[in-house]
């Protein structure tokens, strides 16, 4: 079985936050996303209860892929969303788990940047 690396996320001191994944070998790759891109993914999960994917979101919102993905894996991360169970893979697109998830998500965004932590 393909071992998954271990992700991790913080806040950077321009507001960048960035996913980083430290791979079972030792080696890690990161990616980023702009505030912007965050609050335009949570305002979409805030506003419109229907399922979303990471693909249609970022086409809907014309944001880059690899940011779109990130602030997704936040929310989840912090189990703000989550997916919708579609067969037996439970692989579907992502719903709204929280009713107060504009806060929830900045709050813990806001703790990254502030204290520098690492979630």
């Amino acid at each position: 079985m393909k071992q998954r690396g271990v992700a991790s996320f913080r806040v950077d001191r321009l507001g960048t936050l960035l996913r980083r994944v430290d791979l079972p070998d030792g080696r890690f790759y990161e990616h980023a996303c702009l505030k912007a891109t965050f609050d335009a993914v949570v305002d979409v999960f805030e506003m419109d209860p229907a399922p979303a994917t990471v693909h249609g979101l970022a086409q809907r919102l014309q944001l880059p892929l690899s940011q779109t993905h990130v602030a997704v894996e936040f929310l989840a991360e912090f189990t703000l969303i989550a997916r919708a169970r579609v067969g037996k893979q439970g692989r579907g697109p992502w719903i709204k788990q929280s009713p107060c998830l504009t806060e929830e998500a900045l709050a813990s965004y806001h703790y990254l940047k502030e204290t520098g932590a690492t979630a």
